[in-house]
């Protein structure tokens, strides 16, 4: 049976290298496929040995030759006893054999077991990191509202979600809306609401290049008093039980008022800046299902004004 060859290493200049390229012990223990607990103990000594092809995946993560981590040591001052136990998938501990005697390798129940025991402590920490621990993953998620809504209109949403690394990352996003709302249709489309449809979810994955976005639509009721402030709170749920639930930042409410969604400003008016900013937030809005010939036609005239009693927006002519 042929093991991994292994190398002595210098846990100190790893440490050195480490903070002078400034990159942390989860950014290397990702690199080469290992726990941060590995690279803590080859750090401080308590792992002398590593196999060279994670030795290899380490110098070029530090940006330095291999040789610059190798500590020099004469064959005979080499430990027997000593163990590279790196406990990441698909890795298995590599153990250093050499034969002293025809005594010594002969099988006993105490040798087989001091050989067996450490593997079955490693494979009990793999299975309770992919069971239990929750991936370190870094999300920021921003909500766009509108400053106000008119009672009974229909207004959008968008939750833009941004990752902090180049890997693709699986979530859950949950947003839940004040009982005076209630979500429409969704760009992609939400997977679940609780009984009452105040509370959305979806689950995808975001990559870290570009905008990911979610958007919905929402209703205010037809009998929301005007000055009222409705509140809207969202969360991310990353991998599993146990992680961080990081909040939806962002505009948190809105407020019910005479003026349609779109004019931020509140002059009666859509402007050329308040129609890009609404092409530029909702590229999508065909496919969320938004319309915008209202918009468009306030925009086209020279204003328009609520009706209160009809409760419609009338566009003024030119």
């Amino acid at each position: 049976m042929e093991f991994d060859p292994t190398l002595n290493i210098d846990g100190d200049k790893i440490r050195k290298l480490r903070e002078k390229n400034k990159v942390t012990q989860l950014y290397l223990a990702t690199v080469v496929g290992v726990t941060t607990e590995t690279i803590s103990r080859w750090e401080n000594r308590r792992y002398p040995t590593i196999k060279k092809e994670n030795a290899l995946k380490l110098a070029e993560a530090l940006q330095v030759p291999l040789d610059e981590l190798i500590e020099k040591q004469d064959e005979d001052q080499a430990s027997p006893e000593t163990t590279d136990f790196e406990t990441s998938a698909p890795d298995q501990p590599s153990i250093s054999l050499r034969p002293e005697s025809n005594k010594s390798n002969r099988s006993s129940p105490a040798r087989l077991l001091m050989l067996i025991l450490p593997l079955c402590l490693g494979l009990a920490f793999l299975s309770w990191q992919f069971l239990f621990k929750a991936p370190s993953t870094n999300l920021t998620a921003i909500r766009y509202l509108p400053d106000h809504v008119l009672a009974g209109q229909i207004f959008p949403i968008l939750i833009e979600v941004v990752a902090d690394k180049s890997n693709p990352a699986t979530l859950m996003l949950r947003e839940s809306l004040p009982e005076q709302c209630l979500p429409l249709t969704a760009a992609p489309p939400f997977i679940g609401q609780n009984e009452d449809a105040h509370l959305i979810k979806w689950i995808g994955k975001v990559e870290a290049s570009g905008r990911n976005r979610f958007a919905y639509l929402a209703k205010v009721s037809e009998n929301t008093e005007p000055g009222r402030r409705l509140s809207f709170t969202g969360n991310l749920i990353i991998g599993r039980q146990g992680g961080d639930e990081p909040k939806v930042a962002g505009n948190q409410e809105t407020e019910v008022a005479a003026f349609h969604w779109a004019d931020k400003n509140r002059d009666n008016r859509i402007d050329d800046y308040e129609i890009l900013s609404v092409y530029e937030i909702f590229p999508n809005f065909r496919e969320l299902g938004l319309d915008l010939t209202e918009i468009e036609k306030i925009w086209a005239s020279r204003g328009y004004r609520w009706n209160s009693e009809t409760k419609t927006i009338e566009a003024s002519r030119k």
